[in-house]
């Protein structure tokens, strides 16, 4: 699988949409601009290191795409993107540490190592509220996301 690749991910904006009520673990949907469902996730309670799958069926049988942290702790985490059928990197995402004190920041990386893009939360006020004031993370986020100097 490439990054540029459109088969998997033909769309230009995706609504990922966390499930609410959940005691442990985390899980999301992942929706196109229409509204239909084309993935799924589940992230594992009580992991040191994050380990997110993806996958394109509800009974989660069909992994897509595999998120996995470097390390347990890390306050510039790094996230390898691997392609789950060959075991490919095809590229990781890491957290810029104290930008995203304020709000979320991250670099993009091709599987090399070599910087490509970054994606950014675009509302500082909304994510302030989200930080400090308890319940706000109820708030939506929304990202932009820049690849070799293009608004993607």
């Amino acid at each position: 699988m490439v990054v540029s690749d459109r088969t998997l991910f033909p769309e230009t904006e995706y609504t990922i949409r966390k499930k609410f009520f959940r005691v442990f673990g985390a899980g999301f949907q992942i929706y196109t601009p229409g509204g239909d469902v084309v993935f799924y996730s589940e992230q594992k309670p009580f992991k040191l290191k994050e380990d997110i799958r993806l996958f394109a069926d509800p009974e989660y049988r069909e992994e897509v795409l595999s998120i996995q942290a470097r390390s347990w702790m890390d306050f510039s985490a790094a996230y390898d993107v691997t392609d789950p059928a060959t075991g490919e990197l095809i590229g990781t995402f890491k957290r810029k540490g104290f930008s995203s004190l304020v709000r979320d920041k991250w670099i993009l990386m091709d599987a090399t190592g070599a910087d490509i893009g970054e994606v950014d939360e675009d509302n500082v006020t909304l994510a302030l509220l989200r930080r400090f004031i308890p319940y706000a993370d109820l708030i939506p986020q929304s990202f932009r996301m820049t690849l070799q100097g293009q608004h993607v």
